[in-house]
Order: C-alpha cells, then structure tokens, then sequence
C-alpha cells in the first residue's frame, strides 16, 4: 500500500487515475479533501467509467458501494452498487484492500495500489486502484472516491 500525500501524478501507472488524481486535487485546492458536492460528473465524462463513489459507514467501519463505473462493472464481472466491501469476492486480499480504505480514511490522504489476484470464482483481477478521500466538513472523510483501471488498459485507454 502506498499512501501518497505527496503523490506525484507519475508514480500512477494509468493514464485515467492519472487524470483522476489530478481532477480530484484541483478541487481539493488548500483543503485536506474536497466534499461529494464538489464532484460534477459533467466535468469528467472520460473517467466515469472507471470510477467508484464508496460511502464511509460507521460502527463498525464499512464501506458501500454507491456508484460503480461501468468498466469497473465489466472488469469485476458482477454488480458492485449497493454492496459493501465486506461482501465482495477479493479471494485472500479482502483484508488487506479493506486496511486500504481505513488508511485512506483515517490519514485523509490518497491510498495508491495494484493488485493481481484471482477471485474465488476463478476470474484473474489485474488492477490498479487509487483511494480519494471526499469531506463534507472538512474533517471527516464520509466518501470515498475510487478510480479503478484494469492495468491491461494502461497505455492511455
């Protein structure tokens, strides 16, 4: 796991979490995170797909999947929205990938990491994943927004 408060925008290795990264620090500006409501989907059509917004639950700490791009959709292989994280097939990584989100949650910084696992049900996942942190208050992280890229599409796709 990477947490990368001072990502450089090379260290991503696709060209989407990229320009994913970017979009989410200009409207971070001076502020530890930007709020959900900040977020236009009009302003990056391109890299819808390829993004999650995860809601922060608490007691105890879990995370549901609010929106889910379609190329995520695609490439996971099954309907993401709705469900928590807990609940979805990450084979043996599960515990790990939820410790990402609790860093990316607890530092309210970004939270940068491949993975290359096969899922219980046989289907090889490669992928890259970046974890944003979105505040309403300015304080706690209540979303997450999550750019997902299948590492097989690196080359600027």
């Amino acid at each position: 796991m990477q947490v990368v408060s001072d990502l450089v925008p090379a260290r991503i290795q696709t060209a989407k979490l990229r320009e994913l990264y970017k979009h989410w620090d200009q409207l971070r500006g001076e502020r530890q995170a930007p709020p959900r409501s900040s977020l236009h989907p009009s302003d990056m059509p391109k890299l819808l797909p390829y993004i999650c917004l995860v809601e922060v639950l608490s007691e105890p700490t879990r995370f549901k999947f609010r929106l889910v791009g379609t190329v995520v959709v695609d490439y996971y292989g099954e309907e993401m929205t709705g469900r928590l994280l807990q609940d979805l097939d990450l084979n043996d990584h599960s515990r790990q990938i939820r410790s990402d989100y609790r860093e990316a949650i607890q530092s309210c910084t970004p939270v940068l990491e491949a993975y290359h696992f096969t899922k219980n049900s046989g289907q090889w996942l490669n992928y890259e994943r970046i974890l944003l942190p979105l505040s309403e208050d300015g304080i706690t992280v209540n979303m997450l927004l999550t750019g997902v890229c299948p590492l097989s599409l690196a080359n600027g796709t």
